[in-house]
């Protein structure tokens, strides 16, 4: 099943056997698991229980969940985008990365960008139709909790993305067409296809990527940063060779500290 674009879920279903469909999947999902939980070298000291948001209404509202960073300064934002398999699975993880990122002085958003009715798909629906059935919808969340992140009255009036796998797809996305986002991080994503060739703008790119990932290509993050770098963007691959979809303990603080680092530079904060 196609993550996005090219992206594929593992050779078994690229060689068109389905009989191990669901294996590569859940191997990446342990290994996002395992790079959230191990990214940031220190306890959290930012806010503990995050402030809850409520984004729409009806069956399109999604929920957003606010860590706020220490202090009374101006400050960024950061929003963090979840992979294909959604918050549930990984919520506290994905509290615990954004907890991190307002330790090092950014208000940060985890988006739950899924509405009601828009699970992950079955294995008769693949991932690139369902990533292209409702990218319009998810850009259009991403971009209202952009406003709410912008309009608070200690914003510093910048804010980046964090995308993981189908999240940093849709980061990629969101960052094309809006360019209030001035500092992009992908962690083993790429460009979504549609967009291939066509965008015209893009902000500071940061991407990760396992040179053994088997089920978003490393080849994807490459494509990235040429794509970035052809429209003028600052833009760095970190490759990391021994590592697959999501990254064991060294790589995890690598690049937490890279992108710590990265969002300091291009966003502010501590």
């Amino acid at each position: 099943m196609p993550l996005e674009g090219d992206a594929k879920w593992g050779d078994a279903v690229r060689n068109g056997n389905g009989s191990n469909h669901w294996r590569p999947a859940l191997a990446g999902l342990a290994g996002v698991l395992g790079l959230l939980l191990c990214c940031w070298a220190h306890p959290a000291r930012a806010e503990a229980r995050p402030h809850e948001l409520r984004l729409g209404a009806g069956r399109d509202a999604v929920l957003a969940w606010k860590f706020q960073a220490p202090g009374d300064g101006p400050r960024p934002a950061v929003i963090v985008l979840h992979g294909r398999n959604g918050i549930g699975p990984l919520k506290q993880a994905y509290f615990r990365y954004a907890a991190g990122l307002a330790e090092s002085g950014m208000d940060a958003y985890v988006l739950s960008y899924y509405a009601a009715d828009e699970s992950p798909p079955e294995e008769g629906l693949s991932g690139k139709l369902f990533f292209a059935r409702h990218l319009s919808a998810w850009t259009a969340r991403v971009r209202a909790l952009t406003d709410l992140a912008l309009g608070g009255p200690r914003s510093n009036g910048k804010v980046g993305v964090v995308g993981f796998s189908q999240g940093g797809y849709l980061s990629v996305a969101c960052a094309a067409d809006d360019k209030r986002i001035s500092a992009l991080v992908v962690m083993y994503g790429g460009v979504p296809h549609r967009l291939r060739g066509k965008m015209r703008h893009l902000p500071p790119v940061l991407a990760f990527h396992g040179e053994k990932d088997r089920i978003v290509p490393f080849s994807e993050g490459e494509e990235l940063v040429r794509e970035a770098q052809a429209l003028g963007a600052q833009a760095q691959l970190v490759p990391y060779p021994d590592e697959g979809h999501g990254f064991g303990p060294a790589a995890s603080q690598d690049s937490g500290r890279l992108t710590r680092e990265f969002l300091s530079r291009n966003l502010g904060g501590k």
